[in-house]
């Protein structure tokens, strides 16, 4: 279906005089046209293989490598992955390309576990990408101040599976109350949306040049809270999805005017197609030049010495904060978490829904600096286990998670209409596959992937995926 909204003429105006004559045709050519270019992206904690990726996008065109992250492959329909067992277990995500250029920062960052902020994060995927970059032992906060999208950010970074993710739903300037300083902060800053013309009706309906003037000013008070969170030597990474001057190398130039802020230099392949930024402030993706959508990106670090920060005396925590501190059974460690993650120490957090997560050393004292700062965690560590009575059964989601042992458990393989069924939230009748297994939990896998939980019961599936993350419908023609 055509666009019914045409593009502003005052946008037009606006642009006419940034490009020489003849990019600007074909610069607004390609903005005219709508698209559907997108690419798929490996979880690379997980093992979804090279050829399994590769099989995802044949019936999705192209199926190239991005060329500035050539993990992801490149696609030129939207695929309906809802009913895919890849994307709903997080082995991968499916991402607007240009915006994967933020991977270029990956050699500029320091080789030690950091400690990351994604200001603005939601719907997940730059989160999910900086987590596939990172150094070994990070810990991400990932941050959506608006409850709906807030849930949908936890559901993708969930299903992404990393251990050491926060996810927090705050405003950025309640960050201030924490005594946190942060190696790596992005602020994906909320935009005019230019950047989305050609797939956003709501993008062209809503852009005004009065809309850019209260975007530059909710942009800079972000950056200037992002700036207080950032440690000596830090790194801020600056982007936008939309293209005037003002949301961008202003915003930029406006930062550089801070005595300890610099510019850190990228140097992007020519072949790429990406475009300096005005005084070379930054880079850009045009639709006329790159595979991808409109996109801004810009790297600044913070002058000054790292200094080791005293460990300040926790308060006791508040008691309007529903969860408890308990003790995770080494069994528990030892048999449902991979030997790998058992290198670390985990404390136990029971949330008052009776869910039982595990977070390592680093992850609990941000933990603890968030309930101090009476920030609103969602979501922190791994999800490992629910309380029953007595017992502690398998949390739903633990088979999401990058230390998930799946060869603790029994698995019973599903086919296609199984693995439909069982997303759908519908038990299953397996009795060849089952009548041999006793009855209890066990780990559902589809081509050998592990998808999630059911109880096996006299030759029945009860469905155990999470009730929330089950398909809404089932008619997807």
């Amino acid at each position: 279906m055509s666009m019914e909204t045409p593009i502003p003429e005052d946008f037009w105006e606006v642009f006419r005089t940034q490009f020489p004559q003849e990019d600007f045709i074909a610069f607004r050519h390609a903005l005219e046209k709508e698209s559907n270019i997108g690419a798929i992206r490996p979880n690379l904690h997980k093992r979804l293989t090279p050829d399994k990726l590769e099989a995802l996008t044949t019936p999705l065109g192209k199926g190239s490598p991005v060329p500035w992250y050539p993990q992801a492959l490149l696609i030129d329909q939207r695929p309906l992955f809802a009913t895919r067992y890849e994307w709903q277990a997080g082995y991968c995500y499916i991402q607007e390309p240009s915006s994967m250029a933020i991977a270029q920062i990956a050699p500029s960052l320091p080789s030690r576990p950091l400690k990351v902020l994604d200001l603005c994060a939601a719907p997940g995927g730059k989160s999910t990408l900086l987590i596939d970059l990172l150094p070994s032992k990070s810990t991400i906060i990932s941050n959506e101040p608006i409850a709906k999208r807030a849930s949908i950010l936890e559901e993708n970074l969930l299903r992404w599976g990393y251990p050491n993710t926060i996810v927090t739903r705050a405003y950025p300037d309640q960050f201030l109350a924490t005594d946190i300083q942060f190696d790596l902060i992005l602020v994906d800053a909320p935009c005019s949306g230019e950047g989305m013309f050609r797939k956003s009706e709501a993008a062209r309906q809503d852009w005004s040049l009065e809309a850019i003037e209260a975007c530059v000013a909710r942009q800079r008070e972000i950056l200037d809270i992002a700036w207080q969170l950032l440690a000596p030597q830090g790194v801020l990474l600056y982007s936008t999805c939309t293209f005037n001057h003002q949301e961008n190398e202003e915003n930029v130039q406006y930062m550089l005017q801070k005595d300890s802020c610099h510019l850190i230099a990228l140097s992007p392949q020519q072949e790429w197609g990406f475009l300096n930024g005005k005084e070379g402030l930054g880079w850009r993706a045009l639709p006329h030049r790159t595979k991808g959508e409109g996109f801004y990106w810009a790297p600044m670090q913070k002058d000054g010495e790292k200094k080791l920060q005293e460990k300040k005396k926790r308060k006791k925590r508040n008691s309007l904060v529903r969860e408890i501190q308990v003790e995770i059974p080494q069994s528990i460690l030892s048999s449902w978490l991979s030997s790998e993650s058992l290198q670390e120490e985990y404390h136990g957090i029971m949330h008052s829904q009776n869910e039982l997560f595990a977070l390592s050393q680093t992850v609990y004292e941000i933990y603890e600096a968030l309930l101090d700062a009476k920030i609103q965690i969602r979501h922190a560590g791994i999800p490992l286990a629910q309380q029953k009575g007595k017992h502690l059964t398998p949390h739903p989601l633990l088979p999401f998670s990058t230390q998930f042992e799946e060869k603790s458990f029994p698995t019973v393989p599903l086919n296609d209409k199984e693995t439909l069924q069982y997303f759908s939230g519908e038990a299953l009748q397996k009795l060849s596959e089952v009548s041999s297994i006793p009855n209890g939990v066990v780990c559902v896998t589809r081509e050998g992937y592990p998808i999630g939980f059911a109880n096996a019961v006299s030759g029945r599936l009860n469905n155990l995926f999470p009730k929330n993350f089950r398909l809404r419908q089932r008619n997807f023609s």
